[in-house]
């Protein structure tokens, strides 16, 4: 059980969150999230929904990427991913490919078996004429979102593995299922 404390309107709250999964909820159920920009400042940004509606990314959707602006989070020339992430790009080719072969990830495997790494790829994409943030992770995860829900999504298949610096681990294994 882990507690979270947050204030709101000059008012501490504790929440206190288990690990269990909710009766009716798959354990492999994709979750969507309210994105931090769109939640009150202060609130739980990670309130968990559960999805009624997915953004739908077929065989044969037109993808087009519009932007794509690197980041590296928090690195100082002396860190160890510092040059790993330095090397790490994606043509926008492998970009497309990404996002059209990620298979939904619920927020359980993502919280324990991926790691968010320091640098990341992240910009708008057009899916079928709908236009979508994305934001690729190196830690072989991508998020896109819509105005008012981010969806997470895996790319760990072997084909994609030399695009990642690290990839996410198998839920079968890692967590014992």
């Amino acid at each position: 059980m882990r507690a979270f404390i947050f204030t709101v309107l000059g008012f501490i709250w504790c929440i206190y969150v288990s690990c269990k999964v909710k009766p009716g909820l798959s354990k492999e159920e994709p979750l969507k999230t309210i994105p931090s920009d769109s939640a009150p400042k202060g609130a739980n940004s990670g309130a968990v929904k559960s999805i009624s509606d997915k953004i739908g990314i077929k065989s044969n959707s037109i993808i087009k990427v519009e932007s794509a602006n690197w980041e590296s989070h928090e690195l100082k020339p002396d860190d160890v991913m510092y040059s790993k992430c330095k090397g790490w790009k994606l043509s926008n080719e492998s970009i497309v490919a990404i996002l059209r072969h990620g298979k939904p990830i619920s927020m359980l495997d993502f919280h324990y078996l991926y790691y968010v790494l320091p640098c990341e790829v992240n910009g708008l994409v057009q899916i079928d004429s709908n236009q979508y943030r994305y934001r690729i992770n190196a830690g072989s995860f991508f998020t896109i979102s819509s105005k008012d829900s981010t969806f997470y999504f895996e790319c760990n298949s072997p084909e994609f593995k030399n695009k990642f610096l690290m990839s996410g681990g198998n839920p079968q294994k890692d967590l014992g299922l």
